[in-house]
């Protein structure tokens, strides 16, 4: 089942052996990599709601070595109607309605190594709704599975 269908900025970019990845194969290490980067946001940032991506890109796909890419990752992310402890899969609730809904815009480097996925850099733009107060909030380093 896929987790989000991606806006894919960038259609092909260079594979550890320096051919091609195309894009079924980049869409699924963006899915995945876009799963983790959500789940770091959850975990960190979402208080008493799971937040959804709205809208994503690959903005750079960067071989590290053989089998191993850097993701860089731009997304939106908006509150949903689902808690927090509910441990539903956010990107299967519902956004919340309304002009003051929580959204934050996101920056991430993700590391894509066989069966590790690990965030190396998580920046976000944080405001209470669709104003243009922010903040920017980070996280680094943090390893996940799957």
């Amino acid at each position: 089942m896929k987790f989000f269908l991606f806006t894919l900025v960038l259609v092909l970019g260079l594979g550890a052996s320096g051919f091609p990845l195309f894009q079924p194969e980049l869409a699924s290490k963006a899915d995945k990599a876009l799963h983790v980067a959500l789940g770091q946001f959850n975990a960190q940032y979402a208080r008493s709601r799971l937040y959804r991506v709205s809208k994503g890109s690959v903005k750079r796909v960067v071989p590290m070595a053989r089998n191993v890419h850097d993701l860089f990752l731009t997304f939106t992310v908006r509150e949903t109607d689902c808690l927090k402890t509910s441990e539903a899969d956010p990107q299967m609730c519902m956004f919340r309605q309304g002009f003051f809904a929580p959204e934050a815009s996101c920056y991430s480097r993700v590391r894509l190594t066989g069966e590790v996925t690990k965030v190396i850099d998580l920046r976000c733009n944080k405001g209470d709704s669709y104003s243009s107060e922010s903040s920017s909030e980070e996280v680094r380093e943090e390893d996940t599975k799957k």
